[in-house]
Parts: structure tokens; C-alpha cells; sequence
């Protein structure tokens, strides 16, 4: 995910890019550290282009920290420095050698506040309009408009009257905009994170939204029980603290939530098998969301997705392994089944960035990758790799899930960058670049 966040992302750009130094032992054992020396101002971007990396390795790096000496790297021992610096942020974990430190950029502090959904408000919703049950007319109207008012919020915010910086100081981890999720979101820990006040403005622009969108008499019949306070569904509260959240979380949950003692809850939890499996982490497209077509309602109100967009296309040093197609999207978002992906496909490519001609410009995620996880077929890009293959059959006729989050021009940058500093492969991880299944 190159540092997908709880919505910080949308404001500052992904985790990756706000690394300033990376320190990391190489495959031949070089204790090695680096980072930018020289920088341009890129006309359109939050920070300025990196031009020039620098690099040292560590002449004592059998001493204690503090006797370490940093030098220049010895003559006959190249290395790519420039090239490191692009892999390791965003080119995947686990392959180019061992981070030690980082040096790390950081950004003011805000005030958090977390919206929840009031329980009886859309537990009515949820009720009348169950997610197990093919909508009415009238229940596919409310969800609409409903879904629709936050497709604007985070990606067209003019249009509910909200400014670009009140939107990307909103954003979640894990939105989930069903109703019956919003009716359980007091106990989940909220369905949006909001900071410096932008939670108080949401609520604002989501009154004033009902107010004037106009429903049909079939649709507020639906809602009569509760119409009169349609327009106020939603309450803020301040953000403790990470922590905090994670132990308080699991406390006010109806069940048991299991967890070793003396550790905190994971979340997610972990599994023996991947609640990834069969299905894509997609990146989907701000330009599709903002169709606000009924595929796009299906991908806002079915299951959770990692809210993205804002300022992350824009926020970088503009020499990251972060793929285009992630830095334009607007939702991380497992999409499962063959045909749901087929579809899904054909509506997100047209808005990726250009593809080359024999391959993909991108379109996976890495963070959430399934045990299965590959890519389009071959010979038909716009076409899912079938469930029914068996795992030779993928490999042999569809790309590689690497392919598909890097694209095949960023992959073979990456794999060209990886054979330098680990000849050997030292460094074998599954799904990783130059994964060698055989090793």
C-alpha cells in the first residue's frame, strides 16, 4: 500500500513519500544510507522533484552506533543509489535489502474528530432496506442520494458546497456506507475521520444537502418514521488517540473479540487464510466514482474500502514506485467474483493511465493482495484471470499480480533495479518483485 493511512494520506500523500533518508543493509551485507541532494520545483506539486540522490556506506559496521563512520562508497562497489531511492518507496517490501532507519518527514498536528451514524435513524434504513434483499425502487432512491452526497464530499466537494481542504481532511481506513454499518458505527469506532473541524462542516453540508435534494413521495413514505430527522443522522466526537481506539474498540463490541494477553487487538485479525481470497484490490478511478453511476453505488455500499484521492496524486517527489493508477484513484476496494471483476475492469481501464501496447499501466494494490492474486489474462487485458484455473493455468496465462500493480514498464524498472543490488536473489518474497516460486 506505500503507506496507506486512516485518511492523512489524502492531505499529505502516501506513507512513502514523506521517507527523507533511508538506512538498509544490501544483499552483500553494505550497511548503506541515502537520500535527496538536490531538488527542482515542479510546477503543480506539494514538494519539490528530487534530481539527485546521495549515498554512503558504513566504513565500521561492526562498531557500536556510535563509532560508525559514513564514506563514500569504496571504487568497483557501484551503487544505484538514485535507483534504491525509487524501489524502496512504493516498489514492495521485502526485496532490495534490509531498512534499518528511516528518517521521516512530519507535518503539524491537527484535532481529529470521527463521525458516527445515529443507531435508530439507520437502523430503521437498514431494516426496511436490507442489504440481503434485492432493493426496492424506493430503498435503491434513498441509497443513492445518500452515497452520492459522499462521492461529492471526498471527491467533488464543490457540489455539497464544501472547499478542497475541508475534503482531504476527511478520510477512513475501512468506509463502510451501508446502513446497517452506519447504524453500528458508535461501537465500531466511526465511519469517517475528519480533522480541524472539517466533521462539524460535513454534518453542515449534509443538512443543507437533504434539505434541497428532492425525493419522491415513494421514497420519504419509506423514510416517513424517521424523515423528520433524515437530514441530522450524524453526531462527531474528538479523536482520542490511536491507542486509545484499538483498546476501547474491542471493549464496546458486542462479542468477544479475541486477542493474546497482554497484546492489543490486531486489526484485521489474523488468519490462517486470507479474507482476500478470490477477489481484487482495486484501485478505482476518482473520474469513475464521480459517475455515480449504480456500479458505483454497488462499490460504495458493499463491503469497506480505503477512502484515497485528494491530494495524494500531487504530493510526492515525483520519483516514488508508487504506480499512476494508485496515486489517481480515489478507493482501495476488494472486488470478488469473475463477473463482478470482469466488469469492474472493463469500467476502471479506460480511466488508468495509459497502458503500453503489449501489457497494463496498473490497477492492483499490493497492501491487500490475495494468496491468489494475479492479474488480467494475456491475451485479454480487459479480461479476470478465472477462478477455475488452477495455479499453473494463471501462471502460464495471466499476468502476474506484480505486473498488475506496478505495470509492466514499472515492473521491469523494479526487476531491472533488483537484479543490481541482489544478483542473487537473497531477498525471495511471495508476490514480491523477482519472486523466484522454485527457490
Amino acid at each position: 500500500g506505500s503507506g496507506l493511512s486512516y485518511g492523512a494520506e489524502r492531505r499529505w500523500g502516501f506513507g512513502a513519500d514523506h521517507v527523507l533518508e533511508v538506512e538498509m543493509v544490501l544483499a552483500d551485507g553494505t550497511h548503506v544510507k541515502f537520500g535527496p541532494s538536490a531538488w527542482e520545483h515542479a510546477e503543480g506539486y506539494a514538494y519539490p522533484r528530487t534530481t539527485a540522490v546521495a549515498g554512503f556506506c558504513n566504513a565500521k559496521p561492526e562498531a557500536e552506533e556510535g563509532a560508525w563512520v559514513w564514506k563514500a562508497c569504496p571504487e568497483g562497489h557501484a551503487i544505484p543509489f538514485m535507483d534504491l531511492w525509487h524501489a524502496v518507496r512504493g516498489g514492495g517490501g521485502g526485496t532490495y535489502g534490509v531498512v534499518t532507519a528511516m528518517t521521516y518527514q512530519l507535518h503539524p498536528a491537527r484535532t481529529m474528530q470521527i463521525l458516527y451514524g445515529n443507531a435508530q435513524i439507520f437502523g430503521y434504513v437498514a431494516t426496511v432496506c436490507p442489504a440481503s434483499a434485492a432493493p426496492s425502487a424506493a430503498c435503491a432512491e434513498v441509497q443513492a442520494a445518500f452515497l452520492d452526497f459522499f462521492v461529492d464530499v471526498l471527491f467533488n466537494p464543490s457540489n455539497v458546497g464544501l472547499d478542497e481542504l475541508t475534503s482531504v481532511n476527511c478520510g477512513h481506513p475501512s468506509i463502510k456506507l451501508d446502513f446497517a454499518s452506519l447504524a453500528a458505527s458508535m461501537a465500531s469506532g466511526g465511519f469517517l475521520f475528519c480533522h480541524d473541524g472539517a466533521a462539524e462542516k460535513v454534518i453542515a453540508a449534509y443538512a443543507a444537502y437533504v434539505n434541497k435534494t428532492a425525493l419522491s413521495p415513494t421514497a420519504q413514505q419509506l423514510l416517513a418514521p424517521v424523515l423528520p430527522y433524515w437530514a441530522t443522522p450524524f453526531t462527531s466526537a474528538p479523536f482520542r488517540s490511536y491507542v486509545a481506539a484499538v483498546i476501547g474498540g474491542p471493549a464496546m463490541a458486542a462479542g468477544f473479540v479475541p486477542a493474546p494477553v497482554g497484546h492489543m487487538y490486531d486489526s484485521p485479525h489474523p488468519e490462517v487464510d486470507s479474507q482476500a481470497r478470490g477477489c481484487w484490490s482495486a484501485l478505482v478511478p476518482v473520474e469513475v466514482l464521480r459517475q455515480k453511476s449504480d456500479f458505483v453505488h454497488l462499490v460504495m455500499s458493499v463491503g469497506d474500502a480505503h477512502v484515497i484521492g485528494g491530494r495524494a496524486n500531487t504530493s510526492h517527489d515525483q520519483t516514488t514506485a508508487i504506480p499512476a493508477a494508485q496515486r489517481s484513484a480515489g478507493l482501495q476496494k476488494h472486488i470478488c467474483g469473475d463477473d463482478v471483476i470482469a466488469r469492474a475492469l472493463k469500467l476502471f481501464q479506460p480511466h488508468y493511465p495509459p497502458a503500453p501496447k503489449a501489457g497494463v499501466a496498473g490497477g492492483a494494490e499490493i497492501n491487500h493482495i490475495a494468496p491468489d492474486g494475479f492479474g488480467p489474462l494475456r491475451n485479454d487485458t480487459a479480461a479476470p484471470c478465472p477462478s477455475s484455473f488452477t495455479h499453473a493455468e494463471r501462471e502460464a496465462q495471466c499476468l502476474s499480480y506484480q505486473e498488475f500493480v506496478w505495470g509492466t514498464d514499472g515492473l521491469a524498472r523494479l526487476a531491472k533495479i533488483k537484479n543490481t543490488v541482489d544478483p542473487d536473489n537473497v531477498f525471495n518474497c511471495q508476490k514480491c518483485v523477482g519472486y523466484d516460486p522454485a527457490r
